[in-house]
């Protein structure tokens, strides 16, 4: 069975608010579906909010400003190390798109006092990462398998 992603969730893995979330349920830019009173979301959902074209351009935007951020020394941390790291790619193929997402999401569940940013554009694909030794490292380590195959 695929994990369902609660809305709490949702908020943490796209850095997007709830008031955000909600209003592209009501736009249909993202789907979703109630479970009693709360919203779960698949990872095909999730696949699908990346792939819209203003999603990536917020995401962008988000990514750009976290790193000016972190270069600039204002941010709030409650870990002893802070990391910011800044992925390149070109030419994924669709399968290394799609698991290098799905990785991203997962590993970011795990960790707290994180920022993950994926955008793609044409052929290139920016990961911007801001976290604790140890979620950069298994990120990169992730990454690595899913490039080598």
């Amino acid at each position: 069975m695929n994990k369902l992603f609660t809305l709490n969730e949702l908020m943490d893995i796209t850095k997007l608010s709830e008031r955000t979330i909600r209003r592209y349920l009501k736009q249909d830019k993202l789907t979703g579906v109630k479970v009693g009173k709360e919203w779960r979301f698949t990872e095909e959902n999730v696949k699908e909010l990346f792939s819209k074209i203003e999603f990536s351009s917020q995401i962008s935007s988000l990514a750009n400003e976290k790193v000016k951020q972190f270069i600039e020394g204002n941010y709030e941390t409650k870990e002893d190390h802070r990391m910011l790291s800044i992925f390149d790619i070109d030419n994924l193929t669709k399968t290394q798109h799609s698991k290098v997402k799905m990785m991203l999401m997962r590993i970011s569940n795990n960790h707290n006092n994180i920022d993950m940013k994926f955008n793609t554009k044409d052929d290139k694909t920016r990961i911007t990462l801001i976290g604790n030794i140890d979620y950069i490292y298994e990120c990169v380590n992730e990454l690595k398998t899913i490039m080598n195959h």
